[in-house]
């Protein structure tokens, strides 16, 4: 969030000045960032955060009174596809065995309900939080684990009745709603997160690059008009127990039931839910995506009896953004509807030369994704805002110069850097020293004390040995403000200045920080 006063005001004065430089310019670009300029602004603002809290309370009370309009046709077609890539050729079955579940477990990045840190170490060591349904699971999982089994590695086993509701600053009316899991509910649902993701791999998806597919497809379909992007609101709120029970095999549904948060605490209060997972749970994301596949196959199915691969050159789903062929907009918006999804029609795009799929935005095939700016505390965020709109003016050819200068003048002595270097170093440059000042993160360590030899080797994976010498071992712990530093820098050897010549914006770019430092 905005550390401070000075930050907030200084975002607040940044976007009158950025609408002020947009406001009479007609082209997709401009209008496309004045309309979503805000978005990502980190100001706190609590109109927004009980915005978001009553749109997920609406969500919930809409799940249990969905009833599913699809026909028996597009459910069979929809099951059979997804038994047919969940099916696992290790395992030569298509449900999850509980072993696996029980050892591919894994701690996630983010906080936990009920935990302190979100280090691998301060969860490790710290208190383990479970739901009771999930409770027997972990007692097996500490047997079937020689560390786990150390009576020392925690604080003690903390029943807790399910995840708790947090808020992170999405735009000006609203925050982004996240449910927190208990730490070994997670740790579960993770590990039956990555069997789903390996299906997804089966189908010929992955999604560690799908949304780079899903990009590509967006911008052909800006220029031809024959693919359609679609987006979906609320749409890990919306998926319920009966579509799930309806299209996923039985063991795959007993395992989310099992694991998932029954309940979510919203500001002291305990509400049950009857969505059958949130966003924040470790299954929702892959969970959503091959449903949605599934609902595409059957739609597809209906018209043309085929194979189970989808075309991937028409076909593009990354959670909630689908892509398909602007012919079939019609009958994935009903089978989706229909399934108790609802589409976001202002988001979704069939007519005209404009699309977005995963944070890219294509007009007849240029790229005009918003540029947007988080934080402006202090001079590493104003140089990774300077530069971010200077490559958004040289992107898309719209002049921005007055807000330009008055990111400039907040700096009091600017920095200049060669143009390949990190935004937040300086003002992106060819014209450089040979010997110049950067700005650098400084990573904030901090010294833990190892126990034995067997929680050493569970912290670190056999990174070092088993020697009990090692007491301490230094570990960077997550925060939310990042510190910067500065420090001297050279050019390579037989670089004459700092023009980064595989941009092919960089002459542009150059003649937009010549101009801002004239004046």
């Amino acid at each position: 969030m905005a550390g401070n006063k000075d930050g907030i005001e200084r975002l607040r004065s940044f976007f009158r000045t950025f609408k002020t430089d947009l406001q009479s310019r007609e082209d997709s670009a401009s209008v496309r960032q004045f309309n979503r300029l805000s978005k990502r602004a980190r100001i706190i603002n609590e109109a927004s955060k009980q915005a978001a809290i009553s749109s997920f309370i609406e969500s919930n009370s809409i799940a249990a009174k969905t009833v599913l309009e699809l026909t028996d046709d597009e459910i069979n077609s929809a099951r059979n596809y997804l038994r047919h890539w969940l099916y696992s050729p290790v395992y030569h079955d298509v449900d999850i065995p509980l072993t696996s579940i029980l050892t591919r477990w894994k701690f996630g990045p983010g906080a936990s309900n009920g935990t302190k840190g979100t280090h691998f170490y301060d969860k490790i060591g710290g208190d383990w939080t479970v739901t009771s349904r999930t409770l027997p699971l972990l007692k097996v999982a500490s047997k079937l684990n020689p560390y786990l089994c150390k009576s020392n590695f925690y604080k003690g086993i903390t029943l807790v009745n399910g995840s708790k509701v947090t808020t992170v600053p999405k735009n000006e009316e609203t925050d982004r709603l996240v449910c927190t899991e208990p730490l070994w509910n997670m740790a579960f649902q993770l590990s039956v997160g990555s069997h789903i993701e390996d299906g997804i791999a089966r189908a010929g998806f992955d999604i560690k690059t799908q949304q780079f597919q899903n990009r590509a497809l967006a911008r052909s379909g800006s220029v031809d008009g024959t693919l359609c992007t679609i987006d979906l609101k609320a749409a890990s709120d919306r998926i319920t127990p009966q579509l799930v029970k309806a299209l996923w095999p039985a063991s795959y549904y007993w395992h989310f039931d099992l694991l998932r948060s029954e309940y979510t605490n919203i500001n002291g209060v305990d509400h049950k839910l009857n969505m059958l997972s949130t966003m924040g749970n470790g299954f929702t994301f892959p969970m959503m995506t091959l449903t949605i596949l599934s609902l595409l196959y059957a739609v597809r199915n209906s018209t043309t009896r085929c194979s189970y691969s989808l075309d991937k050159s028409i076909t593009g789903v990354f959670g909630d953004d689908i892509i398909c062929h602007t012919a079939e907009f019609d009958q994935v918006c009903s089978i989706l509807t229909r399934a108790g999804l609802c589409v976001n029609i202002d988001k979704s795009f069939s007519t005209g030369s404009f699309r977005e799929s995963c944070g890219g935005d294509y007009e007849k095939g240029v790229d005009i994704t918003p540029f947007y700016v988080k934080t402006l505390d202090n001079d590493p965020e104003i140089y990774i805002t300077i530069n971010g709109l200077v490559d958004w003016s040289a992107r898309t050819r719209v002049p921005v110069f007055r807000t330009l200068h008055y990111l400039y003048s907040l700096l009091d002595k600017p920095v200049f850097v060669p143009q390949w270097s990190d935004p937040f170093a300086g003002i992106r440059f060819n014209v450089v020293s040979r010997y110049y000042n950067e700005w650098y993160p400084v990573v904030n360590l901090a010294k833990v004390r190892l126990y034995d030899e067997s929680h050493m080797l569970c912290l670190l994976n056999g990174s070092l040995s088993g020697s009990r010498e090692v007491d301490f071992v230094s570990i960077s712990r997550r925060c939310n403000t990042v510190n910067y530093k500065v420090r001297r820098s050279m050019l390579p050897k037989g670089f004459m200045d700092g023009t980064d010549y595989s941009d092919p914006n960089h002459n542009i770019k150059i003649r937009l920080i010549e101009i801002l430092t004239a004046n």
